[in-house]
């Protein structure tokens, strides 16, 4: 871990701010203990950086970077590295939600929209996971019906959610069209794309529709856009 000093310059930083139409915080602003705040390095690049404050100091405040640029693109600070800041040079701050034992998905995906690190992800993405992969049939889940699985699809090749919007798209696994009790034959059994069976997880949860696929157009069949 290593100091890094990069906001000396109060002047200097206030002008790039105007540079790039960016107002600080007013001077005032009251950064707390343990939240998250996005500052931008005094390197000619001026990459963002979101930093946990973890100090106040006469200068201002201390904080960890937590979420850097890669190093290939020459940002002058990485994750780990701590910095010194003042409240003058904090363009958003961010408080976390996810805090508890047990934290929400919400929560989760709401640190990982406003930090967008890996880190944050990762659990978001495990939870999206097990939903998926909950709503395939257990006897085509996992090595032991990947041969069942591949069986079904070189039947239904098709996602049938895709097809029914006029689309073309490969089917990943099928879900049930009414309850597991009513077993696994193809009348009880829908095919459809991963994306598909995403969307209905989230239905299902609550959750909102994220994503778009490779064109950009949003993963949601709901979206304005793709209507």
């Amino acid at each position: 871990m290593s100091d890094k000093h990069m906001f000396e310059d109060l002047d200097e930083v206030n002008r790039e701010y105007e540079r790039f139409d960016l107002p600080p915080l007013a001077e005032r602003q009251q950064i707390q203990i343990g939240q998250f705040v996005q500052i931008a390095t005094a390197d000619p690049a001026h990459h963002w950086v979101w930093a946990e404050v973890f100090e106040r100091t006469p200068y201002g405040y201390r904080g960890i970077v937590a979420v850097a640029p890669v190093p290939e693109s020459g940002c002058p600070v990485a994750a780990g590295d701590r910095v010194d800041f003042s409240a003058r040079h904090v363009h958003k701050i961010y408080t976390l939600q996810a805090t508890t034992p047990a934290p929400t998905y919400q929560q989760l995906l709401a640190d990982a929209q406003a930090l967008d690190a890996e880190e944050f992800w990762a659990p978001v993405l495990a939870i999206e996971e097990a939903e998926i992969t909950k709503r395939i049939p257990p006897s085509m889940r996992g090595a032991e019906g990947a041969a069942r699985l591949a069986e079904y699809l070189a039947w239904h090749p098709l996602c049938a959610s895709c097809d029914a919007r006029g689309l073309t798209v490969e089917s990943f696994a099928p879900v049930y069209l009414g309850t597991p009790a009513e077993g696994d034959g193809d009348d009880n059994l829908t095919p459809l794309c991963r994306t598909s069976i995403y969307v209905l997880a989230a239905r299902v949860q609550g959750w909102p529709v994220r994503g778009c696929d490779i064109n950009g157009m949003p993963n949601d069949p709901e979206h304005p856009w793709n209507a």
